[in-house]
């Protein structure tokens, strides 16, 4: 839109005068339009809205005075520049600014996450007044050519959301993850909150508290919820969040023994880790819940990169072989099939993702190149030496080990420790042997102790299509419970409830 001079104006801004080098190209192209009589250029500014947010609030009360056309302005570590002239000139009182269009040019400079950042910065903001064109991030040329000749409409101010307040509770209440009806815990975590936990974080399985008093210790409660194609499901097995507590009681405190790990306190020990007047506050039912459910263990920086050990080939690992001969960097032989055996155990290291976002397989370099090399080979080397020592131990009760994940953390004195849940059915493949070779003379793939069952009847329903919302018919979760019962069984020896009573100290009602 030209002024009454029939010229546009163009204002140039940065966060830094150290930003000129790499947007001289773009100010020979303003030069040149303005000695051409095409625009009227304004003095360049240098203004860090970083260290000084008023300096940039007078810039932009100068140029909707003037009624500028245009600025072009350019940030790379300081990419807060974009958001707040945008939402000075349209939110403040002062300016109330529809006018005036931000051209946002995104610097590169040695860190790719500044560059990033202000990438994100131009391109989020709603009801914006930025102009933004992926090419300005690899040309910053063409934000200035955009600046000169682009299109400039005035954009129309709508009224923004007044602040809101929330006590810390309440906000972290709207921030949990929602999940459907019978996934949801929220009563449980209102309930330990009012008795003195904080919560923290939800998982798809478990959920994460801290106790004040205890600032380098993690609550983990264990629940009964069920996820399948990284989709938590509007269901639940029965005692499946016990099985998995101890469970890797189990492994840490009788085979693994003598592995640092993170655990502190389980059972009835966890009792003296909880606040005073949560003991006062649940009753003896709620208690003995979280003394089944509950672990509490040592707070670490958790590696990204998940242990996987195979001994068969069978999962994603047959997957990625059927496509290319290769798991995970490494060439197996040819004619492999479901559940065959692998030469040697593969350590096939995989990314930890964020929530919602898939796990990817990756090789042994790019573990090192995440991790570093020494890092990555001792979790590598102390994974298989785990896996090896839990697979004798399962075949003498007729259990194959197929695969499983191990997780590793460092704690606050710099060592690397085994942390997570061990050898659960959710983390492992378990295959009775017997069953395993019957399935593999008739071509199919070998039943496992796990959650298996419903997998396969989501994927018939289309759960990963057109049927996200399907739930699972409640003879199939009481099939699942009886399995991971029967699971723990053979590998513990005992019942649950034996195993809970004398080795997790937990006093059941008579």
């Amino acid at each position: 839109m030209p002024n009454e001079n029939g010229k546009r104006t163009v204002a140039v801004i940065c966060g830094s005068s150290s930003d000129f080098p790499q947007i001289l190209p773009g100010l020979a192209l303003l030069r040149a339009a303005h000695v051409r009589g095409e625009i009227e250029l304004l003095q360049i500014e240098a203004c860090s809205t970083h260290r000084n947010p008023d300096e940039l609030r007078e810039k932009l009360v100068e140029y909707t005075e003037k009624e500028v056309d245009a600025v072009v302005a350019c940030a790379g570590r300081l990419a807060a520049l974009f958001g707040d002239a945008d939402s000075l000139l349209r939110n403040s009182k002062v300016m109330r600014n529809s006018h005036t269009r931000v051209i946002a040019v995104p610097l590169k400079n040695k860190s790719e996450q500044s560059s990033q950042a202000a990438y994100l910065s131009a391109v989020e903001v709603p009801n914006s007044q930025l102009i933004f064109q992926e090419g300005f991030f690899h040309n910053p040329e063409k934000a200035f050519e955009y600046a000169i000749n682009g299109p400039l409409l005035s954009v129309e101010l709508k009224e923004q959301k007044p602040p809101e307040s929330f006590t810390g509770q309440m906000a972290s209440r709207l921030g949990r993850r929602k999940y459907p009806p019978l996934a949801s815990y929220d009563k449980i975590i209102d309930r330990l909150e009012k008795g003195g936990l904080i919560h923290m974080y939800t998982g798809k399985t478990r959920e994460t508290f801290i106790n004040p008093k205890f600032k380098d210790l993690l609550f983990i409660l264990a629940t009964d919820r069920i996820s399948i194609y990284d989709i938590v499901l509007n269901a639940k097995i029965r005692d499946k969040g016990g099985i998995l507590t101890a469970m890797t009681v189990f492994w840490l405190t009788k085979i693994f023994k003598h592995v640092p790990n993170h655990l502190v306190a389980y059972g009835e020990g966890i009792l003296e880790y909880l606040p005073a007047e949560m003991l006062e506050l649940l009753s003896s039912d709620e208690l003995l819940y979280l003394q089944q459910n509950m672990l509490v263990v040592e707070k670490t920086d958790v590696l990204k990169v998940e242990a996987i050990v195979r001994d068969k080939l069978t999962g994603s690992g047959l997957s990625d072989y059927q496509e290319t001969g290769i798991v995970c960097g490494i060439r197996l032989p040819k004619g492999m099939v479901d559940g065959s055996q692998l030469p040697k155990l593969i350590f096939t290291p995989s990314t930890k993702a964020d929530y919602g976002l898939h796990d990817q397989n990756i090789s042994f370099e790019e573990a090192v190149k995440i991790l570093g090399k020494e890092d990555a080979e001792f979790i590598r080397d102390t994974a298989i030496k785990l896996f090896r020592r839990a697979k004798k131990y399962l075949l003498k009760l007729g259990i194959v080990l197929a695969d499983t994940k191990f997780e590793f953390g460092r704690n606050k004195e710099g060592k690397i420790i085994l942390i997570d849940e061990v050898l659960t059915p959710d983390s492992s493949r378990f295959w009775e042997e017997v069953a395993m070779l019957e399935a593999m003379e008739l071509g199919k793939t070998p039943p496992s102790l796990d959650k298996q069952p419903i997998r396969n009847e989501g994927k018939i329903a289309g759960i990963k299509t057109d049927n996200p919302e399907w739930v699972p018919p409640v003879e199939l979760c009481e099939g699942a419970s009886e399995t991971y019962h029967r699971m723990f069984k053979i590998a513990a020896k005992k019942e649950l409830k034996i195993f809970q009573q004398k080795e997790m100290g937990i006093q059941m009602a008579a």
